[in-house]
C-alpha cells in the first residue's frame, strides 16, 4: 500500500470514528431526554438508563455530569435520599473539576435543595449563596435562563421554610415566567408545573385558597399537554387541599384518589405518603373511622419508611463534615458541626413522633 493509499486509509478511519463517536452522543442525548421527561412518571426506568450510561469508562465530563444529575433527581423519586445526595455531590465535583460553571449551578442549587429537604436549611443557603456567586461571576446566556428559573425555586422554597410568603410568591412567579420562555417547551412544561404548584402551596398557606386553585388548575392543564402525570399528581394533591380547607371533603377525596392512582402508576412513594396522610385526615374529619384508621395506618407505615431514608442522608452528611474537618485539623469546628447535626436529627425524631402521638390523641 502505498503512502497516498495510507494516508487516504487513516483519513477514513478517523472520519468513521468521528461518525461514530458522533452517533453515540446524539443516543447518549435522546436517551438522556427521554429518561428526563420520565422521572417523575417512571423514575426507575430514568435510573436505568441512567447507571447503564454510567457503566461505561471514558464518558465525556459535560455529559457525565447530565446523567449524575438524572439519577440524583430519579433517586429522589423513589425515595432514596443518601443515593441522591451522592450522585448530585459527584455531579458537583465534576463541574468544579471542569469549571463548567452552569452545571456547577444546577448541582449546588439541587443540593441546596436537598439539605432544604432535610431541614439542613443553613446548608440550603450557603448552596444558593454558592448559586448566585458563581451567576455574578459567569454570567449566564439568555440560552441558559432555565438555570437561573432553578435557583429562584430554591429561592422560593427558602422564604417559604422562613414563613417570607409575599417573597416566595415572587421568587415562583419569577421562576415560571422564566420556564415559559425555555426554548425546550416539553421540558420547560414540566418546570412550570413544578414551580406553579410551589407557588400555589405558599398561597394555601396564606390563605389565598382561590388563587391556589387558580395554580393548580393551571398545572393539570399544562401537565395535560406533556402527560406529565408524575407533577399533575401532586397538583392534584394540593388541590384536593384547597377543597379540604373549604369543608368539601368528598370533593377532596375524589381529588386525593386520582392523585393516588396517579402516583402509584408513577412509583411516586413519597406522594403517596402525603396521599394518605391527607385521606386520614379528611376521613377523620367526616367522622369516618374505619376509613381514617384504614389511611391512618398506611400513612405510618410509610413515613417509617422515610424517616429511616432521611436519618440516613443526614448521616451520611456528617460522616461528609467529620471529613472534611478532619482534612484541614480544625477539630473544634467539627465538633461544634457534628453536635449541630446531632442535634437536628434527634430533634427531627422527636418532632415526628410527637407529631404522630398528637395526631392519635
Amino acid at each position: 500500500m502505498n503512502a497516498k493509499r495510507i494516508k487516504y486509509f487513516v483519513f477514513l478511519l478517523f472520519f468513521s470514528f468521528l461518525s461514530v463517536h458522533a452517533q453515540e452522543i446524539k443516543t447518549n442525548e435522546k436517551l438522556l431526554e427521554d429518561a428526563m421527561k420520565n422521572v417523575y412518571t417512571n423514575p426507575l426506568k430514568s435510573i436505568e438508563i441512567g447507571e447503564a450510561f454510567l457503566a461505561n469508562p471514558g464518558n465525556e465530563p459535560a455529559m457525565e455530569f447530565r446523567y449524575l444529575m438524572l439519577l440524583a433527581q430519579a433517586y429522589v423519586m423513589i425515595p432514596d435520599y443518601e443515593k441522591s445526595l451522592d450522585y448530585a455531590s459527584r455531579a458537583y465535583k465534576i463541574a468544579e473539576e471542569n469549571k463548567l460553571y452552569p452545571n456547577q449551578i444546577n448541582a449546588s442549587t439541587f443540593l441546596g435543595n436537598h439539605y432544604l429537604r432535610l431541614k439542613l436549611n443553613e446548608k440550603s443557603w450557603q448552596a444558593l449563596e454558592r448559586s448566585e456567586k458563581i451567576i455574578r461571576e459567569h454570567p449566564l446566556p439568555d440560552s441558559l435562563d432555565h438555570i437561573q428559573g432553578n435557583v429562584y425555586l430554591l429561592k422560593g422554597y427558602l422564604f417559604e421554610s422562613d414563613a417570607e410568603y409575599t417573597k416566595a410568591i415572587e421568587a415562583f412567579t419569577k421562576a415560571t415566567s422564566i420556564f415559559k420562555k425555555t426554548k425546550n417547551q416539553e421540558l420547560g412544561r414540566i418546570n412550570t408545573g413544578v414551580a406553579l404548584t410551589h407557588k400555589g402551596r405558599v398561597q394555601i398557606v396564606d390563605n389565598q385558597l382561590d388563587s391556589a386553585e387558580f395554580s393548580f388548575q393551571e398545572v393539570i392543564k399544562i401537565s395535560s399537554l406533556n402527560k406529565q402525570n408524575g407533577v399533575d399528581a401532586f397538583a392534584y394533591l394540593s388541590l384536593a387541599e384547597v377543597y379540604s380547607r373549604q369543608e368539601k371533603f368528598e370533593k377532596s377525596n375524589q381529588t386525593l384518589f386520582q392523585a393516588l392512582e396517579i402516583s402509584e402508576n408513577s412509583s411516586q412513594k413519597e406522594l403517596e405518603k402525603e396521599i394518605y396522610k391527607s385521606l386520614a385526615d379528611n376521613f377523620f374529619k367526616m367522622n369516618n373511622l374505619d376509613n381514617y384508621s384504614k389511611y391512618d395506618s398506611l400513612y405510618k407505615k410509610a413515613l417509617d419508611e422515610f424517616n429511616q431514608s432521611e436519618i440516613n442522608s443526614v448521616q451520611k452528611l456528617a460522616k461528609s463534615v467529620e471529613n472534611s474537618a478532619e482534612d484541614s485539623k480544625n477539630r473544634t469546628w467539627l465538633i461544634v458541626i457534628s453536635c449541630a447535626i446531632l442535634l437536628i436529627l434527634v430533634s427531627f425524631l422527636f418532632f415526628r413522633s410527637y407529631g404522630l402521638k398528637k395526631k392519635m390523641k
